[in-house]
């Protein structure tokens, strides 16, 4: 817990959201964890100090190129990154998409972050979306459209057999692809991105902030 200005203190519940019908599923002195409707797994994390960034609020393309990095130190893919108001609070709000770990199905999972960063600490709210199977509807739909996977074809590759197909597969980055845009979401709306955005936008609607740190100072990076 850190103290600051007036004696306020701030902790992980001096932010809420709408939680309605969502089931809780574990917490501790720094986060909340739930379940949505949706599947979605939802975490709100309390962070002091605050993680060093290499952005604020005045620099989006600084922000963009930090996510896609670390997006991609993890073969996966940055699929939007904005900042964002939530009801008047400054926040950073991300898309994201990530093969499955090694072992698992094989599939994709989606995930989303809002961030809200203060000088002394910082909120993050992450979701995680069930796994989302390859070649799937959405996916035949975007293509039948014809827009298919981006035009980043690589070179032929010959394997000796299954095990070493997988495995060239999983450590792949994935890219971004026509089927990713929210244009898609109406159409699909029990696709797990699909969902995963509706429950990142029910949070960015029902935000709310503790008058504990309503007056918090801003981040500004060094």
């Amino acid at each position: 817990m850190k103290l600051f200005g007036r004696n306020k203190s701030v902790a992980v519940d001096a932010v809420t959201f709408d939680t309605n019908g969502w089931r809780r599923r574990d917490q501790s002195a720094t986060h909340r964890r739930w379940k949505s409707k949706n599947g979605t797994n939802v975490v709100l994390r309390y962070h002091q100090p605050t993680p060093a960034l290499p952005f604020d609020f005045r620099f989006i393309k600084n922000a963009r190129a930090y996510y896609d990095d670390v997006a991609g130190q993890r073969a996966g893919a940055m699929l939007s990154l904005d900042f964002v108001k939530a009801r008047g609070i400054p926040s950073v709000r991300g898309v994201f998409k990530y093969r499955c770990p090694k072992g698992t199905t094989d599939g994709k999972i989606f995930a989303g972050m809002i961030l809200l960063p203060y000088r002394d600490f910082a909120f993050q709210i992450d979701l995680e979306s069930p796994v989302c199977l390859d070649n799937n509807p959405r996916e035949a739909a975007a293509i039948a459209n014809g827009e298919g996977p981006a035009g980043n074809q690589a070179d032929p590759f010959f394997v000796r057999n299954a095990d070493e197909l997988f495995a060239m597969m999983s450590d792949t980055c994935v890219k971004p692809i026509p089927a990713d845009h929210e244009r898609y979401d109406a159409a699909f709306p029990d696709h797990p991105l699909t969902r995963l955005r509706a429950d990142q936008l029910r949070i960015l609607k029902s935000l709310s902030l503790h008058d504990a740190i309503k007056d918090a100072l801003p981040y500004y990076c060094q």
